[in-house]
């Protein structure tokens, strides 16, 4: 029987670490039964040592199938120990298993998240599941090997790292239709807030008359840090709103400097109705175009008609999903029936 070859103990990449699977302490107590069993057979003694017994109409096993179930049995019981570590090694599996930790916990769902199967709650967590697939994997091994006769049922289960804070990053764009981002080691990759859907802020607004905290918010609303600020500054009037134009004051007599900000929505509202041109010329569906974004029903819609915030790079997204489109018309759905421009 062919001997797997096992990577090095000291290579401690995810994707070689998630590739190692090794068996349970029980199991592999029943593996070393068995062996010890066929070996004994092979001597001709019973498992307790006393010589066998032949019964009347009862054939011994076939020695050569006894020899075949020992090899299968001990080259199991190879690959599935763990192997053992060196003092040094146990401090790099250690470095290791607190970087993985610190990569899995952005974007896991809390703890009350996880009780409430709310669509969003339940999207959260399948792109965790998703993105971070080959670290818990990973996480695992490391586990098994440090501690390999630790046969607690959650010793290596994710749950452990699970707390009641709401998720720091939103990881639902990362399988969604465009480029994934890749996860960097030196920094944590930044996602993008989208803006809060009116519903949210009306709650937001009525958590905040009843003086909850912070944190309750946050929990009830599933709000990360960087939304929760985005409603505080929206609450206290100070979040510009793109699609309100404000009335021009007929009693002055001089015109008004015009700021940066002004300047980049002037920029923002012709740079929207040149792409609310370009999808009715292509006859696109916005459905298919939020989808592509990861964008609530209705987002995309708000946004084209000055409703929302222009996140920063929103145009560039968009302008990627066309050009991708242009290349691709399977990418995205068009209208059947050609709208009107």
């Amino acid at each position: 029987m062919a001997t797997q070859t096992r990577p090095p103990v000291d290579d401690l990449r995810v994707e070689m670490l998630a590739k190692e699977s090794y068996l349970k302490p029980a199991q592999r107590e029943e593996l070393q039964e068995n062996i010890r069993r066929d070996e004994a057979y092979l001597q001709g003694r019973a498992p307790n040592g006393q010589p066998l017994a032949l019964v009347p109409g009862i054939p011994l096993p076939d020695a050569d199938m006894v020899r075949e179930n020992m090899a299968r049995d001990k080259a199991m019981l190879e690959a599935g120990t763990p192997p053992k570590l060196t003092p040094l090694q146990i401090r790099q599996h250690m470095r290791r298993l607190d970087e993985l930790d610190a990569e899995i916990r952005p974007g896991m769902p809390s703890i009350d998240q996880m009780q409430r199967p709310l669509g969003t709650n339940i999207d959260i967590a399948i792109a965790h599941e998703r993105v971070n697939k080959a670290r818990v994997l990973a996480r695992k091994t490391i586990l098994s090997r440090l501690d390999p006769e630790n046969d607690e049922p959650n010793f290596r289960s994710k749950e452990l790292l699970r707390t009641n804070d709401p998720p720091t990053v939103d990881l639902r764009q990362y399988w969604r239709n465009y480029e994934l981002i890749k996860w960097q080691k030196e920094a944590a990759v930044e996602v993008e807030e989208l803006p809060l859907d009116d519903d949210t802020f009306l709650k937001f607004c009525q958590f905040k008359a009843a003086e909850w905290s912070a944190k309750s918010i946050k929990r009830e609303l599933a709000l990360s840090e960087g939304q929760y600020e985005q409603a505080m500054m929206r609450l206290q009037g100070l979040q510009p709103t793109m699609g309100a134009d404000a009335d021009e004051d007929e009693e002055s007599s001089d015109p008004a400097p015009v700021t940066k900000a002004e300047a980049n929505g002037h920029e923002r509202r012709h740079d929207l109705a040149w792409l609310k041109a370009e999808i009715q010329r292509r006859h696109l569906v916005q459905r298919s175009i939020e989808e592509a974004l990861g964008l609530k029903q209705g987002t995309f819609g708000q946004i084209l008609a000055g409703r929302l915030r222009v996140p920063t790079t929103f145009i560039s997204k968009v302008e990627a999903i066309l050009a991708k489109f242009d290349q691709d018309p399977s990418t995205l759905r068009v209208h059947e029936t050609p709208v009107a421009s």
